[in-house]
């Protein structure tokens, strides 16, 4: 589906006046609304379109001492993100800065579609067609009984699937990051900095 704006770039945001837009078109018009005399009300859900696939946000934002924190998670599913402004930033600038963070992670994928996975595991037929990029990320999660399980790419995952999805890797290290939800998303081609001894 084509942005109604430009009509030439994919749409990736549906807002709740059911209009389609492309990321660059849709902070336009929200800087175009806050310069109307600070018309633009921040939305309470925002939909973030995948193809064909609609992933519907309830957003909350709130200050503190380190500055604006915006938070959303998915209605039916297991996306989750924060993100956190400086004090010093402009409103656009930190509801925009969110906004584009809300689309990196739901486009940045760290579980990829593969045919060579077949080979290593094919009794395992809700894995087959998958493998694990080489960096992405991970949240943990906690159910209600206690029971650790992962969220990769807005999907839950258990410990053991999770080590399905890390079996191509055998023989190699794994080297983690633990960090709070509001760092950025790594992208593709970007890795862990490496911390200087």
């Amino acid at each position: 589906m084509k942005c109604c704006e430009c009509k030439a770039e994919e749409a990736v945001i549906l807002t709740t006046n059911k209009e389609v837009f492309c990321l660059d078109c849709y902070k336009q018009i929200v800087y175009n609304s806050l310069r109307k005399q600070n018309e633009f009300v921040y939305p309470e859900e925002i939909t973030i379109l995948e193809g064909k696939i609609k992933h519907v946000f309830s957003i909350v934002h709130s200050f503190n001492e380190e500055g604006f924190l915006w938070s959303c998670s998915e209605k039916d599913g297991f996306y989750e993100v924060q993100y956190l402004a400086s004090i010093e930033d402009s409103f656009e600038n930190a509801y925009l800065g969110f906004i584009e963070k809300l689309v990196d992670t739901v486009y940045t994928k760290t579980v990829k579609k593969t045919f060579m996975s077949k080979t290593w595991n094919v009794f395992k037929s809700e894995l087959a067609d998958v493998q694990m990029a080489e960096t992405g990320q991970i949240s943990i999660h906690e159910d209600d009984l206690g029971h650790i399980f992962f969220v990769i790419d807005g999907q839950a995952y258990s410990p053991e699937q999770l080590a399905d999805l890390l079996a191509p890797y055998k023989g190699k290290t794994m080297q983690y990051q633990i960090s709070s939800p509001t760092v950025d998303v790594i992208k593709e081609d970007e890795k862990l900095i490496k911390a200087k001894k």
